[in-house]
C-alpha cells in the first residue's frame, strides 16, 4: 500500500494527522536504532581508552587491550554488558598493576580485589582476562596445563593455593627438633629429593638450619643430574 495513501486514510478517519503519529500511537515510541547503536559504540570506545590511559606505561598491557578491542572478547564474556564490562576490566588492571608487598594466596586477592573469593577461579570471565594480560606481559601461556596456570599467577606474586604448589628440595636441612626434621634426615640419607609444599616452606613451624648454602634451580634435567651425582 502506498504510504501517502495510508497517511490519507487515517487523517480522513480522524486517528491521526500524520503517519508518524499513527505509528507511535499504535507500536509506542520508535528507536532510532542507527543512533542507539553509534552511541554505544562510542561507550565501548570511552571504555577502552580509559583503560589505555592507566595502562600506557606497560606496552604489554595496551597491547592486550588492543587484543579485547580487536577480538571482541570482554564484550563476549561480558554478554554485551557495558557495566559488567568496565567492572571485569577495572578490577584486571587493579590486580594486575597491584604493588608488590610478597606474594598472596588467589583467593585471597580476588575477595580482596573483587569482593568474590572464586572470582578467580580457573574459567571466570575475571581470570580469563587476567591470564591474557599475564601472558601478554610475561609470555606464559597458561590455557594449555594446570602448570602453566600456576606459573602465569606465580610470575605476579599470587599463589594459586599452598597445598598444591610443591617445592623439590634435595639436601635441605631442617633446624633441630622441626617437624620437617625426621622427613628431611630420611631423605637426606637415602640420597632422594623431597616434595614440600608451599605451605610448609612459609610455615614457622617449619624452620630450617641456617648458613645453608642454597641454590634455586628450575631446570627439570639440571635437578636431576644434582641427584644422581
Amino acid at each position: 500500500m502506498d504510504l501517502a495513501e495510508l497517511e490519507q486514510i487515517f487523517r480522513s478517519t480522524g486517528m491521526a494527522e500524520r503517519l508518524e503519529t499513527a505509528v507511535v500511537v499504535c507500536l509506542g515510541p520508535i528507536k532510532n536504532q542507527r543512533a542507539q547503536a553509534e552511541r554505544q559504540q562510542e561507550e565501548w570506545t570511552a571504555l577502552f581508552n580509559d583503560a589505555r590511559l592507566r595502562c600506557h606505561h606497560h606496552d604489554a598491557l595496551l597491547s592486550w587491550i588492543s587484543g579485547l578491542v580487536r577480538d571482541g572478547s570482554l564484550k563476549r564474556i561480558a554478554r554485551g554488558n557495558l557495566a559488567t564490562a568496565g567492572r571485569l576490566l577495572e578490577d584486571a588492571i587493579r590486580i594486575i598493576l597491584r604493588e608488590p608487598c610478597g606474594e598472596v594466596l588467589l583467593a585471597n586477592l580476588a575477595a580482596e580485589c573483587a569482593g568474590d573469593s572464586h572470582a578467580l577461579d580457573r574459567g571466570q570471565p575475571l581470570a580469563t582476562l587476567c591470564l591474557r594480560a599475564i601472558a601478554a606481559m610475561h609470555g606464559i601461556d597458561s590455557q594449555r596445563s594446570a602448570d602453566g596456570r600456576r606459573k602465569a599467577w606465580a610470575a605476579i606474586g599470587v599463589i594459586i593455593d599452598d597445598l598444591s604448589a610443591p617445592a623439590l628440595v634435595f639436601n635441605l636441612r631442617a633446624a633441630t627438633n622441626s617437624a620437617l626434621e625426621p622427613i628431611l634426615d630420611l631423605h637426606r640419607r637415602q640420597r632422594q629429593p623431597a616434595f614440600l609444599t608451599y605451605r610448609q616452606l612459609r610455615s614457622e613451624s617449619y624452620r630450617f638450619q641456617g648458613h645453608q648454602h642454597i641454590e634455586i634451580c628450575r631446570n627439570k634435567t639440571t635437578n636431576q643430574n644434582t641427584v644422581e651425582r
